[in-house]
């Protein structure tokens, strides 16, 4: 039978014993108490911008911030990170591997959030190999736009704050700008071999395979390409788009297949111009608009267009803000013809108040 007499017998022993269980108590209710005082934080960051998502508040972002701007859109999808292997990392900034070269994607970005947490989320959901987010801001007013990328920042993904462009500006102006800055990038902070150039409103598939990136490198390698991208998907337009009023590369559909042989697998592509299309090229690449030779990828390697899935009577603010703020020259959204949106045009005076310059090129909150 177990001798307890210690216990009872020794006062020096019952309060040795009487201090260690309270240390041990105090401890554990401290540990709690972070816990929960964390949750409760991040609980009551959320619940005060239910569905605004100003992103109006400091520290660094979560997964399930990327939910925000959950308003039922006809292309919001969910959000959460692929598994990875256990010696990699995965977080907002995307997913890297000891030894293995992140590759990056630049995103060229003006104030258009909605569709970029969209892409976003399709990275992360999508994606299983090492890549990195880098954004391309191209002087974003929108106040939730730059609230984003400075929380973006503090999150620390790299956000380039693009230099201005010139009064009048065309779209080939801003292409030489952004591939300036990338290239420089390119030849001081990445040791990866290949590089993808993207616009914000092209999300990848939800069936995509986990191992896109790959392939569009031995594509590249294979085809001696100038260029890889993604096709657009085209049977999820709205009817405006599908009728064929509008420019809508319609053409591409009955465009001949080719099969790019793969461990195995074909991967069927068409012969097609491409500009930031989810495009990819190798590092060192002169950059060239529309430059051939050139192909896209189609499904389950393609992208879906966001513009072409949503329909003018319902664009979420930002878009809207975009669209009223931007040249024709610059953007070619189907919603800024005036025939169609009854008077969507280019403003000379922004619609909602915005931010100094001061504040948009103020470091972020840490």
């Amino acid at each position: 039978m177990a001798n307890y007499t210690f216990l009872t017998k020794s006062p020096r022993s019952r309060q040795r014993l009487a201090r260690y269980v309270l240390m041990v108590a105090l401890v554990l209710v401290l540990v709690a108490a972070v816990v929960f005082t964390r949750d409760l934080r991040n609980r009551w960051r959320r619940v005060r911008h239910p569905y605004d998502c100003s992103f109006n508040y400091p520290g660094p972002l979560v997964l399930q911030d990327l939910e925000c701007l959950a308003e039922p859109l006809p292309f919001k999808s969910p959000v959460y990170f692929t598994k990875v292997p256990e010696d990699s990392v995965h977080d907002l900034r995307g997913i890297r591997t000891p030894g293995i070269p992140s590759v990056p994607i630049f995103i060229q970005f003006k104030d258009r959030v909605t569709y970029l947490l969209e892409f976003i989320r399709s990275l992360h959901r999508v994606i299983k190999t090492p890549f990195e987010i880098i954004l391309l801001d191209d002087s974003s007013t929108f106040p939730t736009a730059v609230n984003f990328l400075n929380r973006l920042q503090a999150s620390g993904v790299t956000v380039i704050r693009t230099p201005p462009k010139s009064e009048g500006a065309i779209f080939d102006e801003i292409y030489s700008t952004m591939a300036s800055v990338i290239t420089a990038y390119m030849n001081t902070s990445s040791d990866s071999e290949t590089f993808i150039w993207t616009d914000p409103d092209v999300p990848l598939d939800g069936d995509g395979p986990g191992d896109i990136l790959v392939v569009y490198a031995e594509t590249l390698k294979q085809l001696n390409l100038h260029t890889v991208g993604c096709s657009l998907r085209w049977d999820n337009w709205i009817e405006e788009i599908r009728d064929g009023s509008i420019d809508n590369e319609r053409g591409w559909v009955h465009a001949q297949a080719h099969c790019m042989d793969y461990r195995s697998v074909c991967y069927y592509f068409i012969r097609a111009p491409i500009d930031t299309t989810f495009a990819m090229f190798k590092k060192g690449t002169v950059l060239r608009r529309l430059a051939g030779p050139a192909i896209r990828m189609l499904p389950p390697l393609g992208c879906r267009h966001l513009d072409w899935m949503i329909e003018k009577d319902d664009l979420p603010a930002d878009v809207h803000y975009y669209a009223n703020n931007t040249s024709r020259e610059i953007n070619h959204s189907w919603f800024k013809n005036p025939a169609i949106t009854g008077g969507l045009v280019t403003a000379t005076e922004p619609v909602v108040d915005v931010p100094s310059v001061e504040e948009i090129s103020a470091p972020p909150e840490m």
